[in-house]
This record gives structure tokens, sequence and C-alpha cells, in this order.
């Protein structure tokens, strides 16, 4: 793995920041597997994929409550541009 890496490197110009990234394996991989492979390039795992702009990247079908979060923060912004933009004028 280390060796794909360092030649991804070289073929891009870019470099694996390993602060930043994390291995996320399928959960048929055995956990000393998983734990061998994470030491040995010294980047950690993760069981989700994380955020991107506040909604959670899925590898599945994503379900209605994967955007309950988000959907609260854009209602909160919806009501204070409407009191903010209200025309009192009639």
């Amino acid at each position: 793995m280390v060796s794909i890496l360092k030649k991804f490197g070289e073929a891009s110009g870019l470099e694996i920041n390993a602060l930043k990234s994390r291995l996320i394996f399928p959960k048929s991989l055995h956990l000393k597997l998983r734990h061998v492979l994470s030491h040995s390039i010294h980047i950690p795992t993760s069981t989700s994929f994380g955020k991107y702009l506040g909604i959670p990247l899925v590898s599945h079908e994503p379900k209605m409550a994967s955007f309950e979060v988000f959907l609260i923060n854009v209602s909160k912004s919806l009501i204070g541009w409407q009191t903010k933009f209200k025309n009192f004028a009639r």
C-alpha cells in the first residue's frame, strides 16, 4: 500500500496527508488485518466517510435521517431570511 501511495504521489504531484486521511475497510475484513494495515502506513481507520459541506457522505442509499441536521439548519436560515427581507409596506 505504501508503494502504491508513493507512486500515486510521483505520478500526480500530490501527497497523501495522513493527518487528514482515514482508511475505511469493508466489514468483512478481519479486525487484525485492518489494524496491521492501518499501523503500517500510519493512517487511522474510520467507519464512515464523514461530511462534506455539512452533508454526510454515505456509501449506501441515503436515508432521510442522514439529512436531518442539514434540514434543521436550512430551516433556521430561511426563518432568519424571511424576517430580514419581509416587506412591511402595504
